[in-house]
């Protein structure tokens, strides 16, 4: 007999199934290579990185409203919705026509994502395994229909489908990065669009440092913390079939043979209320492992007790203990029933 538990993981993992997509091997095998009959963008809610290069795009024309919701870190891509022209004087609506719709809210699509980890300060090399999938036409259509202000012509417009279909091919690429100090940048290696030829990629982007905890119960720590970015480098396409230059379930995970330093929420160690202190107290096990940039992380940890991989999730799962109270104390009435008979009685 299925427990309800077994129900519930059973639902989480259908609901991200449909609001995100695959997950890298040996997960998901049935739609590792599905065919979408719409946009991939329009399918999945969540798990894409849009080329950076659009916000830049967005910049020329976006008003000082929409520049100011921006994001600081300028990773933040932009697509616009197609209107429909006017049909009164002027390109104003006639008596007769309907009225103009508002203007389209501009979307936001994230161009990056990433995640921050500890380690052990003598640590000097990583390796960043990117896994993602490209999604590309079905019949597949050429570069120039493809790409920004592209206009077919001759054979390449007979090309053009009125229906097309997205297939998915999926992609993963393992990179050892240098984290002894200060910024690094590289591309990752095939990551071009899979249906653009060249045209930018997916680029690494990672900073570390050095600096010191304090531990109640160990002291001083020195730890090395390195933060890595999985960022959108490829050039734009048309708007029609700009997904195919998106990165769809993108996915950063670090691993290092030394291990994950784990960290833990001091905020309230030192505090003047008393509340706060003993609060400190009870979660005192409770450890960090990494920090997800534009999504949650999630890590795996070794049947030693360490962790040597983490990982960004989009969809972020926890662990809830029941809480039951405690029905052997005399004289305490816990049934809901006669609680709410109580109530009336006194209200």
């Amino acid at each position: 007999m299925t427990d309800s538990t077994a129900v519930r993981a059973r639902l989480v993992e259908t609901f991200r199934r449909d609001l995100i997509g695959p997950n890298p091997p040996p997960q998901d095998d049935d739609i590792r290579r599905e065919r979408l009959t719409e946009n991939p963008s329009r399918w999945y809610l969540a798990g894409f990185i849009a080329p950076a290069d659009e916000d830049d795009h967005a910049a020329a024309t976006a008003d000082a409203t929409t520049q100011e919701e921006k994001d600081t870190t300028g990773l933040i891509g932009e697509l616009f919705d197609d209107a429909d022209e006017g049909h009164g004087a002027g390109g104003a609506a006639g008596d007769d026509d309907d009225p103009e719709p508002p203007a389209a809210k501009r979307r936001f699509f994230p161009s990056s994502v990433g995640l921050t980890v500890l380690l052990p300060v003598e640590t000097t090399a990583v390796d960043v395994c990117v896994s993602w999938g490209d999604y590309v036409t079905e019949p597949p259509l050429p570069p120039s229909v493809l790409i920004e202000d592209g206009k077919a012509q001759g054979d390449d417009a007979q090309k053009v489908a009125p229906r097309i279909d997205w297939v998915r091919v999926p992609r993963e690429r393992t990179v050892s990065i240098a984290v002894d100090g200060g910024r690094g940048r590289c591309v990752v290696p095939e990551s071009a669009a899979a249906q653009m030829g060249k045209g930018g990629g997916l680029e690494l982007t990672w900073h570390a440092r050095n600096f010191t905890i304090n531990d109640p119960e160990s002291g001083t720590q020195h730890v090395r913390a390195v933060t890595v970015f999985l960022v959108n480098r490829r050039s734009s396409a048309r708007r029609r079939y700009a997904d195919v230059a998106y990165a769809f379930q993108a996915r950063v995970e670090i691993r290092t043979p030394q291990g994950v330093r784990p960290r833990f929420d001091l905020s309230a160690h030192a505090s003047d209320d008393p509340d706060l202190r003993i609060a400190d107290l009870h979660y005192r096990d409770v450890r960090e492992y990494a920090v997800g940039r534009n999504a949650a992380a999630d890590w795996r940890m070794d049947d030693d007790g360490q962790v040597r991989a983490a990982w960004t999730d989009y969809l972020p799962k926890a662990v809830v203990e029941r809480v039951a109270p405690n029905e052997n104390i005399p004289g305490v009435e816990f049934a809901i029933e006669a609680l709410a008979a109580l109530t009336e009685m006194f209200s």
